[in-house]
């Protein structure tokens, strides 16, 4: 596992030195080329990939709660993550990195919604692509780190709850 972790760095590494476009085909050739990539079976090579494409465009670790239809809120409060499937917020075990990584995802959202999230801007109130509402804070507004948020509409408005 944590050769994969390495492979998935250098991977990351490799597109952001050479500026390419992170196509889903192209992370898909990078982690191939990879020395530790030619020994994986083509399953883990597509997972690998998809990580390391989720990394670079998207949401990261946060996609799987993104893209489940039951979550209708995740918060990142530092490296904490919470969501809430209609049953109030619970803590769950994904791993974010260090603190810098939580800026960048942010950033990286922010900048999906064409906005900007550094520190002449430390905050942005947005919609990404998919109508999910994008609210992040930097310090020092944000007094005890970075923190987040991605509320979404509930596909079923009889789970909303006020």
């Amino acid at each position: 596992m944590n050769g994969q972790i390495d492979l998935a760095s250098r991977v990351r590494r490799r597109f952001a030195v050479e500026g390419v476009e992170a196509t889903p085909s192209a992370v898909v050739s990078a982690v191939r080329s990879e020395p530790a990539g030619a020994v994986l079976g083509d399953s883990a090579v597509l997972r690998l990939a998809n990580q390391v494409h989720s990394d670079l465009v998207g949401a990261g670790p946060l996609t799987p709660y993104l893209t489940d239809p039951t979550v209708t809120d995740v918060l990142v409060n530092g490296r904490d993550v919470w969501v809430d499937r209609g049953s109030g917020l619970q803590r769950v075990s994904t791993v974010l990195g260090g603190v810098d990584e939580v800026r960048r995802l942010a950033q990286r959202l922010a900048a999906g919604c064409g906005r900007r999230l550094d520190d002449a801007s430390p905050c942005v109130d947005a919609s990404l692509a998919d109508g999910t509402r994008l609210h992040a804070v930097l310090p020092p507004v944000a007094t005890e780190g970075r923190t987040c948020r991605c509320a979404r509409f509930a596909s079923d408005p009889s789970r909303c709850t006020s």
